[in-house]
């Protein structure tokens, strides 16, 4: 809750500050108001491309060959030369992540869970997943509640901490500032606004905002003050446009106030979680399962679970025969193609889409 606080007021005070601009001459709110200029570093596999930004598009830069480095130096060096290249200043960059660079899950959760939801997968990570909260990074997005009331789904991105803070090292070396990680918009199956960087990057970031807040806000008394020499209409209006503003800061500060009894629910949240949880079996117990029975000749290209479901994706050279093997295995039941089988001709394999139910454990 206080997370969510804490955004609602960095948003306030940014447009605040944009309307306080507004207030001056056209040549002074340009220069403020400009948009930053901006580097954009989408990992793949082997290369890493960097994009370019002084507005709201980016264009392509240069990419860089990191399947066969091994030291940092190197990428360093790599970096260095490619902004040197284009003749490139910025002062920011964002991180892209494309698939094989995270993890989606999508849960069910109970509606108690909602307003600590944050703390909750935290402390949860490491019976959704086979990692704990210190090993990764990560965030969420809230979905729709369930027809009944009772649950909601949310879907959670998480990415592995060294390679993240690796890059962020190497960024940081060459005189950027990193702020913001996140998939790539082609990697979901549906976009998702999330933000994998370390919270205290994130912090940082809307400590600056609010700074720029704080001036406009000094900017804001300047105006009042110059407001004792317009007509009694227009000051009266202003008065009001700041009442209109200190009623939203009261509504942010008595949800504030409530924090504390809502805290009280997180405790009984949880040990649902973990009731629920333990019902169905655990990630890592599911990948050890698929391990065990797929044949050498078959290989995986995406694994997602859905609540009590799992779908299977990949290339093997007899899809059909995979169906029986699943259904042997005790974890999952009502194994069946969720797609058409069709011929991959780059890899000579059969292309499959399976879909599966989790056994309950109880």
């Amino acid at each position: 809750m206080t997370y969510r606080l804490s955004m609602a007021c960095s948003r306030f005070l940014e447009w605040w500050f944009a309307e306080l601009a507004s207030l001056l001459p056209p040549r002074w709110r340009n220069r403020l108001l400009a948009p930053k200029a901006q580097l954009r570093v989408r990992l793949g596999e082997k290369a890493a491309t960097l994009l370019f930004s002084e507005g709201r598009e980016f264009l392509p830069l240069d990419n860089l060959d990191i399947s066969g480095v091994t030291e940092d130096r190197h990428v360093v060096q790599q970096l260095r030369e490619a902004l040197a290249r284009a003749g490139v200043v910025a002062g920011s960059a964002v991180i892209e992540l494309a698939n094989g660079k995270f993890v989606s899950l999508q849960l069910k959760l109970p509606v108690a869970a909602r307003d600590h939801l944050n703390e909750i997968l935290r402390n949860e990570m490491d019976r959704y997943t086979p990692f704990n909260h210190k090993q990764v990074y990560f965030d969420h997005r809230v979905g729709p509640t369930d027809p009944s009331g009772t649950t909601f789904s949310v879907d959670v991105i998480l990415t592995p901490k060294q390679p993240i803070d690796e890059w962020i090292a190497h960024l940081e070396s060459v005189g950027l500032r990193v702020a913001h990680v996140e998939p790539t918009a082609d990697s979901l199956e549906r976009p998702l606004s999330v933000n994998l960087a370390p919270r205290e990057r994130i912090l940082g970031a809307r400590r600056k905002r609010i700074a720029h807040g704080a001036i406009g806000a000094s900017f804001a008394f300047a105006v009042l003050a110059l407001g004792a020499w317009l007509p009694v209409g227009q000051r009266l209006h202003s008065l009001e446009w700041v009442d209109g503003q200190l009623e939203q800061t009261r509504a942010a500060a008595n949800e504030l106030i409530h924090v504390k009894q809502q805290l009280a629910s997180v405790e009984a949240a949880g040990k649902r979680i973990r009731q629920e949880s333990a019902e169905r079996p655990p990630v890592i117990l599911l990948w050890a399962e698929l391990t065990r029975l797929i044949p050498d000749d078959t290989w995986l290209k995406q694994l997602t679970r859905r609540g009590d479901r799992i779908q299977v994706v990949g290339f093997s050279e007899n899809a059909s025969s995979l169906i029986e093997i699943l259904e042997s295995s005790e974890l999952l039941s009502d194994v069946r193609f969720d797609a058409p089988v069709t011929i991959d001709s780059e890899r000579s394999r059969e292309h499959f889409n399976i879909a599966a139910t989790l056994a309950s454990r109880g």
